[in-house]
């Protein structure tokens, strides 16, 4: 019973000064957040490029060594693209810091995210094939050609595609437009994986 209480009592000191000073290992440095404002990028989240020809399986063990608790999201273009979530007890500024000193990394990014410069998207697309800037640059003519969309942004590293409307339209286009975002990323030379929104 006294060593119940005792924990409790230790439990309780901890959650008081993470209270009163915050968590200062998540907070990025005032330089960096000048840089980086919140909200154009996602937190907790990185992009890391591998050197050409390592195993992606080598490549993971590498990175969950370098930062213990990192998770693989996705691995993409052949394996030499990682999307990793970074553990609670680290920031992005961090973890950028760490990765890029890890044998074979050739970088380390932000996850980055368009919505701070145009609002949220009317969809989010996730797009199969995107390898390179030129596969992305060929998909944006291709979706621009359509008469409702107003901007495309695209993440060829993660195939995050989001697709913003001229105008809000009623719900009974919703699918419609679908099918034709669909057709234009067919058109393009990609596959549609998936709509998020």
């Amino acid at each position: 019973m006294q060593i119940a209480k005792q924990f409790i009592k230790s439990l309780s000191l901890l959650i008081a000064v993470i209270f009163i000073t915050g968590c200062p290992s998540t907070k990025v440095s005032a330089e960096f957040a000048k840089k980086h404002p919140a909200g154009s990028y996602v937190t907790g989240e990185l992009l890391v490029g591998m050197q050409e020809g390592t195993a992606p399986a080598d490549s993971q063990k590498a990175l969950r060594q370098a930062i213990p608790g990192l998770e693989v999201v996705k691995a993409m273009v052949n394996g030499t693209v990682f999307h990793v979530r970074l553990p609670a007890t680290m920031n992005v500024e961090q973890g950028v810091a760490k990765l890029k000193t890890v044998k074979g990394v050739r970088y380390a990014e932000l996850n980055g995210t368009a919505y701070h410069l145009f609002g949220k998207p009317t969809y989010v697309v996730y797009v199969k094939g995107l390898v390179c800037p030129s596969c992305a640059v060929g998909l944006k003519k291709g979706l621009m050609k359509l008469s409702f969309v107003k901007i495309v942004h695209i993440n060829y590293k993660t195939g995050i595609v989001l697709v913003y409307e001229k105008q809000q339209r009623d719900k009974g286009g919703e699918e419609l437009d679908k099918s034709r975002i669909t057709k234009a990323v067919k058109d393009s030379g990609y596959e549609v994986d998936r709509f998020a929104k």
